[in-house]
């Protein structure tokens, strides 16, 4: 998850005189007129700069950071350099009230730059950035187009290709030196080879990062804290943030407070009265991950996530209740720069009970398998359009896509589905079953035998059969070139693509799997580029 961020920061400070209003009409007309300033002094700064309004706005630079001026209304400055952000709450005596205003670039696309994200502060709200290595500029210099890969090694799945001279931000190398994270154009990020990319500076700076070391765009992280209304003000907001994706984006992806954050659309973020972090969703969708639980938040609802003294998350996210509709009509939307925001009515308790179960809908035509993988044999077919309950999710210890379980009996890949409710919090299902690779029965346990520990029947085995080639291209074009037969009769082979083994070699695996009719010997032969038979005794 990545971020460039374009903070636009404001304090209003306006001296009118209080004796000719009371209260309630001087704090209207401060936050009207704040806002309006805002959208005056903060229109059309670029991506990743800081746009200033207020000197009572307080920015605390990063160490490192060249020296800059931040404190006249429409001073700019790269976010990156920032440290701290710190907006103060309703002051009436002074006539101030914080606002900031941030574009962030997030996870979307480079080539896209007027798409970004809107974050509007407001009140008393700090804002302190995870910090992030450095990160340089860089060139595909390759003559034909490079391969980006999961991970710094030949053998990790292509993510996608780059034409030679593609720019890219590098933001971590492996701890050899031979493979460079960069950020992908289209967003994400990727491991290239680093002989293949040119720096524009010392690509051995960069900090050394494995492929489970999360990688952040400046301010994509943050730790946000708010603090509660004023009471002499009923037509003040309680402080805190509003989020806003582009219109037609995909989700914006940030870390708040240790909170994995996926918006599509627009979300209120704040702190309650016992500072636990709160978030509820305005328009569109939201997805917050946490100790491993994901909890889906529809429009009209909210969340609430436990936060420890440190102010990172300290448990999943809450159930998911309705949100404060006056607390909502308060918020300043009108500030926001895309289209006028659509408030909705908070979620029922009905709509709520009705969001808890996980459905599903087939994209296109899917097979329905007896199993949570690509190896289970197909028992029917999904038309496209198909609805559907889910019960549970597959884990085969495999990284083939996640698999849904259909109520009714079966499996459909997850690819092929969409799907709607509390769907990431079902439960897994670890198949049972023996794996035996036929070239393993041949390598390891002696010529012709392979005896899997005994279980009792009945139960599937997954047969992979195995080959090796001496580089991709015969990989490619021999890894259908397989058949196996048990006991003489012809089994049907789901094939996967070809990858490259750590012996040096590329490896095709391809496998079926099998319910053996009953306990007993077995005779496996398989053919193709190698041929091997293995006998199998299976027991009660």
């Amino acid at each position: 998850m990545k971020l460039r961020v374009l903070v636009i920061g404001v304090i209003v400070c306006l001296a009118w005189p209080v004796a000719a209003q009371g209260p309630g009409s001087t704090c209207s007309t401060l936050i009207d007129s704040a806002l309006s300033l805002v959208n005056r002094v903060c229109t059309g700064t670029a991506r990743n700069q800081a746009c200033y309004g207020n000197p009572i706005l307080q920015a605390e630079p990063r160490s490192d950071a060249p020296a800059f001026e931040f404190d006249a209304p429409g001073d700019r400055v790269g976010v990156a350099d920032l440290s701290s952000l710190r907006l103060g709450g309703l002051d009436l005596d002074a006539q101030a009230w914080g606002i900031a205003l941030l574009s962030l670039q997030a996870n979307l696309p480079d080539v896209l730059p007027g798409q970004n994200a809107t974050v509007l502060l407001f009140g008393d709200v700090s804002l302190r950035p995870v910090e992030v290595g450095p990160q340089l500029p860089a060139t595909i210099q390759a003559d034909s187009p490079v391969n980006v890969r999961s991970r710094p090694s030949q053998s990790g799945a292509i993510i996608t290709q780059l034409a030679p001279g593609t720019a890219l931000t590098a933001s971590g190398r492996s701890e050899s030196g031979d493979w460079l994270r960069v950020f992908l154009p289209e967003g994400g990020s990727g491991w290239v080879a680093s002989f293949l990319v040119r720096g524009e500076g010392d690509l051995a700076a960069l900090e050394v990062v494995t492929e489970e070391t999360p990688a952040y765009r400046p301010m994509q992280a943050f730790y946000l804290q708010t603090g509660l209304g004023a009471p002499e003000c009923q037509a003040l907001p309680d402080s805190g943030v509003i989020i806003q994706t582009p219109e037609g984006a995909a989700r914006v992806s940030l870390l708040i407070n240790e909170v994995a954050v996926e918006l599509g659309s627009t979300a209120y973020v704040h702190s309650d009265a016992s500072g636990d972090l709160v978030v509820a969703v305005i328009e569109g969708e939201a997805r917050l991950t946490a100790f491993d639980v994901t909890r889906t938040v529809p429009a009209g609802g909210q969340a609430t996530i436990p936060l420890d003294d440190g102010g990172a998350a300290e448990g999943p996210p809450g159930a998911l209740e309705p949100y404060d509709p006056a607390q909502i009509e308060r918020l300043p939307l009108d500030a926001l720069e895309s289209p006028p925001v659509e408030v909705v009515a908070p979620l029922t308790e009905a709509e709520i009970e009705t969001l808890k179960v996980c459905t599903g809908v087939t994209l296109e035509g899917a097979n329905l398998r007896s199993g949570g993988g690509q190896w289970w044999p197909v028992i029917g077919a999904l038309p496209a359009g198909t609805s559907f309950q889910i019960v549970a999710r597959a884990d085969n210890g495999s990284p083939t896509p996640t698999y849904w379980q259909v109520a009714e009996g079966g499996w459909v890949i997850g690819d092929l589905v969409q799907t709607t409710g509390d769907c990431d919090n079902l439960p897994y299902i670890l198949h049972e079953g023996a794996l035996l690779e036929v070239n393993h029965c041949m390598r390891e346990t002696g010529p012709g035998s392979f005896a899997p520990p005994n279980f009792n029947m009945p139960v599937a085995l997954l047969v992979i059969l195995r080959h090796s080639y001496p580089d991709e291209a015969t990989a490619v074009a021999q890894y259908q070139n397989k058949q196996l037969t048990i006991n003489g009769q012809s089994m049907g082979i789901d094939y996967g693509n070809p990858y490259f083994g750590t012996e040096g070699y590329w490896i095709s695996a391809s496998g079926v799997s099998w319910l053996p009719p009953a306990p007993g010997t077995y005779t496996l032969v398989g053919s193709g580029y190698q041929n091997h038979v293995c006998t199998i005794t299976i027991g009660p």
